[in-house]
């Protein structure tokens, strides 16, 4: 009876080191991507150039287009997002940043796409939310939308972003997926779960 009692806790060691180890290889998997567009960074002309050609891409395409304008007009269940606020930057906190492109996500109603643009004023700009993503970062997330894949770990991916770069006005992660009928729906609760634990972290 003893040997199978010390059995039973090796087992349950070994499930444990099996959930930490899912934890951790997922925890690496979503940090990796984002540190490896971060060489994007390099040659800032040709980055932009980049930026500009995606950004492009994403205004022509009629799935994000559609897909982009559904989640700002379902959140929150009243008005939605009319407009979002993305300043990109280079340079680290050591030695200043800089700002390399300014562009706004801004929802349309009448062809019910978005339209993606250099400038925006609707009397509530300094309300927006705003995103600092670095030029890495942008790149990573255009490229995420461009795939057209919504995996959950690409959603997660998203995520990271949202609570990694510098902000201004953005509700927390949890709020974010609360106030999203869709994320709430289709996120499972690990993942949601995850990202809670990673933001609190963060």
């Amino acid at each position: 009876m003893r040997g199978m009692k010390k059995r039973g806790k090796g087992m349950n060691k070994a499930k444990k080191s099996k959930k930490c180890l899912a934890f951790l290889i997922v925890l690496l998997f979503v940090i990796g991507t984002l540190i490896a567009p971060a060489a994007a960074g390099k040659g800032d002309k040709q980055s932009i150039k980049i930026i500009d050609e995606k950004l492009e891409l994403i205004d022509e395409d009629p799935i994000i287009n559609s897909f982009l304008y559904d989640r700002m007009s379902e959140y929150n269940n009243s008005e939605g997002i009319k407009a979002v606020n993305i300043t990109v930057i280079k340079g680290h906190w050591w030695r200043g940043k800089k700002v390399v492109k300014t562009f706004y996500i801004v929802r349309n109603d009448t062809a019910s796409g978005i339209d993606i643009v250099d400038s925006y004023s609707d009397g509530d700009e300094g309300l927006l939310w705003t995103f600092y993503p670095k030029i890495g970062q942008t790149i990573g997330a255009l490229n995420v939308l461009l795939s057209h894949e919504l995996t959950v770990s690409n959603v997660i991916r998203m995520g990271i972003r949202a609570i990694l770069v510098d902000k201004e006005n953005v509700p927390g992660i949890t709020e974010i997926i609360n106030n999203s009928k869709w994320a709430s729906d289709n996120l499972p609760e690990w993942a949601k779960s995850f990202l809670r634990r990673f933001e609190r972290k963060h």
